[in-house]
């Protein structure tokens, strides 16, 4: 046993060290204080090799401690005053590269550190998120080579890192600077490092795409990305005070736990060095006259947690160190058993998944390309891998020049790992995408063909002519173009013509109905004078009260998969332009954002008192899923449009009424069909292929050119009267029109 002598001292009372538990060094047992650095002081002390019968004074103790510390200290604050400018994530990521990539060898490949930074750009895409901000290069990610991703890291991050990492331009090769590295070599410090760099990157893209953890993320998540209660709180659905999260929705079963480790009563705490088990308290009860805490298993969280072993589906653990950080994400756990400590007080073993901490060799994105030749050469056409994608009934595979492969068949054959020494899924995928290779689910629908447009429509028409409305097939043709080139439409006409009708059956020929949140009616009241009804206001109290149209594009933006529509009935009862201008001008800042069109953000931060309705509200903005249709009778009840109104939507007249037209019901004394869904419709069938002009140039240029000079003539026209038509209008004329070609092929 070590024996700490003497009285406290100066580092005792400066640093008010108070013992927590014992730490065993071979057979030496020493207290260790409730501070995350001793973690890396113990280790030190554990290379030192200390005897049964070595006597330290705490004063020499303290001295030690201190001037490991100083060195560690050194390296973490020079790691924070890189990353806390944040005028991009670029650094923050590259040294994150660096820490993964560096685990097996000292140097890393820049190619393997240029497909690292790729994924991690890529991934966010992917998950519908925002790479980075506009205007910075990685925000077209997708659109960059790879040469272009490795100019930009050589002349950014790692340039501004260059007195931490070491880049080797005749070899390629990077590593980190020898103190740096011997710092590193202590997992503790590593950790922090990466849990830095992934703070850093929250509290960075939090800035301006705040959107919380989705479930298509947790399997793909890197060791240490960062999180608040309140993300997983929405996540689940629970009150974000709770620590066990169960999930069960659309299919999917998970737990994620938050643990905070040490400094409470019920200290959550790791067992062993590596964090391969985590003692996590069971949640309880406590009894307010005795005082008494009781632990029953089968309340609903924890029996989510015990139940997770026998049902096969995952506990994710995310830890922090004490209250008020980020939690970070700590891996894949599952239920070993129940444990109860020496008050009663009762708790869960966790043990971290196997799979989880056996990593692959890294190779590099050319010796996976021999293993894909190998495998064409010697395996593909052998009877055990002939008819591999149905036979072995894979959940993914390599798609790569027009052949597939699978995943972890190759990475055996390119690391000489055994397959079954390494967990499939994500990590396989994850470990194949920083290399630059494309995965593709098996389970999901093949690539569809080009979409037909008109047999769509046409299904479209068949569905509301079997609920027994009658519009014309022009009509359905043009609404459908409008929608698509603009998702914004006003229909105009006398009252009682079907308007309202229309949009409603529209939305539900293509799944959006008023029982599943996805069709909306708001009727416009005479008195509307500003956005408050739809967007929403602040009461007396500050609290922010949601608007209708703010609570359906909560629901879009959630389920971006889905349209969702929204009828403004009778609009023109008041004056557009005062109660709906911030959403037209919003509508304008459409853009290209990760793979899908984005707005600008509805609201600002400074909107909200709260900060609930900050974190709930301030990162909204209009998705490219979501298509208002406005009504709208002409008559003496009702305002005029304005111009600037007029300039940013289309417009469909209903003027022709054929009240002898009963639809089927004119072929019948009774009416027999029925009105069955058309097949799903694609969820880009309905979305604008384009945002600018240039977007389809030079593709469909003469189609452009025929506008532009019919428009000049118009022009040539109206200019006396200064009505000239403008950019706008020429770009969304061209929209309208490229996209008939493919309903109407005369158009071409």
């Amino acid at each position: 046993m070590i024996t700490i002598m003497g009285t406290p001292g100066a580092a005792d009372s400066s640093r008010r060290q108070v013992f927590d538990h014992g730490v065993t060094i071979g057979s030496v047992k020493i207290r260790m204080w409730k501070n995350r650095r001793l973690k890396r002081f113990i280790s030190l002390l554990r290379r030192r090799k200390l005897g049964k019968s070595e006597d330290i004074k705490r004063q020499d103790l303290a001295t030690l401690y201190k001037g490991r510390l100083k060195a560690d200290m050194a390296i973490i604050e020079h790691f924070e005053k890189k990353f806390k400018h944040r005028q991009s994530s670029y650094m923050m990521v590259c040294v994150l590269a660096m820490l993964d990539l560096s685990l097996k060898s000292d140097t890393v490949k820049l190619d393997e550190a240029v497909q690292y930074f790729r994924e991690f750009y890529e991934s966010r895409q992917r998950f519908g998120k925002m790479p980075e901000k506009e205007g910075q290069r990685l925000a077209s990610v997708s659109s960059m080579s790879d040469n272009q991703v490795k100019r930009l890291m050589v002349n950014m991050p790692l340039a501004a890192l260059s007195d931490l990492i070491i880049y080797d331009t005749d070899k390629e090769e990077l590593r980190f600077r020898e103190e740096v590295k011997k710092e590193l070599e202590d997992e503790n410090s590593r950790e922090e490092v990466r849990d830095l760099a992934h703070e850093h990157l929250y509290h960075y893209y939090k800035d301006f795409d705040p959107r919380p953890l989705t479930q298509e993320e947790l399997n793909d998540l890197l060791l240490g990305v960062s999180v608040t209660a309140t993300d997983v709180a929405s996540l689940s659905g629970q009150n974000q005070m709770k620590g066990i999260h169960p999930i069960n929705k659309d299919g999917f079963k998970a737990v994620v736990v938050l643990s905070t480790i040490g400094g409470e009563h019920y200290s959550n705490e790791w067992i062993g060095e590596d964090k391969s088990e985590l003692k996590y308290y069971l949640e309880g009860r406590t009894d307010r006259q005795t005082g008494q805490k009781s632990y029953n298993p089968d309340l609903p969280s924890n029996k989510a947690i015990i139940d997770a072993r026998q049902e096969g589906y995952p506990i994710y653990v995310f830890a922090r160190r004490k209250k008020g950080e980020l939690f970070h994400y700590a891996g894949k756990y599952v239920f070993d058993q129940l444990g109860e400590d020496d008050t009663g007080d009762r708790y869960f073993i966790l043990k971290r998944k196997e799979a989880e901490h056996i990593g692959l060799p890294q190779v590099s994105r050319e010796e996976i390309l021999k293993a894909l030749q190998t495998f064409d050469d010697e395996k593909r056409n052998s009877p055990e891998w002939q008819g591999w994608e149905t036979r072995k009934n894979p959940e993914y595979a390599i798609s790569y020049q027009d052949q597939i492969y699978p995943p972890k068949e190759v990475i055996s054959m390119a690391t000489g790992v055994p397959v079954g020494k390494f967990r499939g899924g994500e990590q396989t995928n994850s470990y194949l995408r920083k290399r630059g290779f494309e995965v593709i689910a098996l389970s999901d629908p093949r690539p569809l063909p080009p979409v037909n447009y008109r047999d769509t429509v046409y299904s479209i028409y068949e569905y509301i002519n079997a609920k027994g409305f009658v519009f014309e097939k022009d009509l359905l043709f043009n609404f459908f173009l409008s929608l698509k080139t603009k998702p914004f439409v006003i229909l105009a006409g006398i009252s009682g013509t079907g308007k309202t009708k229309l949009i409603e059956l529209f939305a539900e020929a293509v799944g959006a109905t008023s029982d599943n949140g996805r069709f909306e009616l708001i009727p416009v009241r005479p008195d509307w004078n500003d956005s408050s009804d739809l967007l929403g206001y602040r009461n007396l109290e500050g609290k922010f009260q949601p608007g209708t149209l703010t609570r359906v594009i909560q629901r879009a933006v959630s389920d971006i998969n889905s349209p969702y529509f929204v009828c403004l009935d009778e609009m023109n009862l008041a004056r557009v332009e005062y109660y709906f201008s911030d959403f037209l001008s919003l509508m304008e800042t459409r853009r290209w954002y990760g793979g899908e069109f984005h707005t600008n953000k509805i609201f600002r931060e400074t909107d909200f008192v709260f900060q609930e309705d900050r974190e709930e509200f301030a990162g909204l903005y209009i998705p490219e899923n979501l298509y208002v249709v406005g009504t709208v009778n002409m008559d003496e009840t009702t305002h005029p449009f304005s111009k600037k109104v007029l300039d940013r939507v289309n417009t469909i007249e209903f003027v022709e009424v054929a009240l002898d037209n009963y639809g089927r019901f004119q072929e019948t004394s009774k009416f027999e069909g029925q009105a069955t869904l058309p097949p799903k419709v694609p969820t880009s069938v309905l979305r604008s292929e384009y945002c600018v002009l240039s977007d389809c140039l030079p593709e469909k240029k003469a189609i452009v050119d025929e506008v532009v000079t019919i428009l000049k003539k118009v022009n040539d026209i109206l200019q006396p009267a200064n009505l000239q038509v403008g950019y706008r209008i020429r770009d969304e004329i061209s929209f309208y029109l490229k996209g008939g070609s493919r309903l109407v092929p005369v158009i071409l």
